[in-house]
């Protein structure tokens, strides 16, 4: 049924919420993952960076359906900005900003569809990847997690790049998945190669992208 997930948007201007709801029910289309998700939240706060988010699913009960809640920074709908876009690694959620620019809210004539689109169809793909049972958190060794959070980041854009769908592009994953696992020493063109078939495809089982994220360097001050 067209439109049955019901979208809430919190901590945006009206007008922008009107412009998020469109564009996350266009990618629940694209997707076809409204029947999987009867409920989709979208919050806009003050996370760390504006390229991060956080996911949380809530699984149905007898008395409420599943859900999936989108934690992000309001700019993530908004024109890219090189100076938060580029920085590594990104202030934790827990730390207090530091003086900088003024944090306008986001505003209609600010908005980017194409930034809110590639943003939107990236988590809800991962958000579909989660539903219906393809990935799993016990799949994934605990010290693995941020190496394979990052692992997997590429093999859902490559996906949604086949499909021709919006995303974020070769170059700007490329970009950090280098930033990240830089930290943990001089990328080799092994490195690249399994980047490479993170993107294409050919490495996109849960274990097979572990295995990938054993082979890549360690990130600094983590024990994987």
């Amino acid at each position: 049924m067209t439109g049955s997930t019901r979208i809430t948007c919190v901590g945006l201007e009206p007008a922008v919420a009107r412009l998020v709801d469109d564009a996350a029910r266009q990618a629940l289309g694209a997707l076809a993952l409204e029947p999987l998700l009867p409920a989709l939240e979208i919050c806009a706060d003050d996370l760390a960076g504006s390229e991060d988010a956080w996911l949380r699913l809530r699984r149905g009960t007898a008395g409420e359906p599943p859900g999936l809640s989108i934690y992000c920074h309001p700019d993530v709908f908004g024109p890219l900005r090189p100076a938060t876009g580029t920085v590594y690694p990104p202030r934790a959620v827990w730390e207090s900003p530091g003086p900088g620019r003024d944090e306008q809210p986001l505003t209609a004539a600010a908005f980017s569809r194409a930034r809110a689109d590639a943003f939107l169809h990236h988590h809800l793909l991962w958000g579909h990847d989660v539903l219906g049972g393809g990935l799993r958190s016990f799949d994934v060794p605990g010290l693995l997690a941020e190496a394979f959070a990052a692992c997997w980041a590429v093999t859902v854009d490559g996906r949604l790049a086949r499909r021709e769908l919006p995303g974020y592009t070769l170059t700007e994953r490329r970009g950090r998945f280098s930033r990240l696992f830089s930290t943990g020493g001089v990328l080799m063109p092994g490195h690249w190669e399994a980047f490479q078939g993170l993107w294409e495809g050919l490495s996109e089982r849960p274990r097979e992208v572990v295995a990938v994220a054993r082979r890549l360097p360690r990130l600094h001050g983590r024990g994987t």
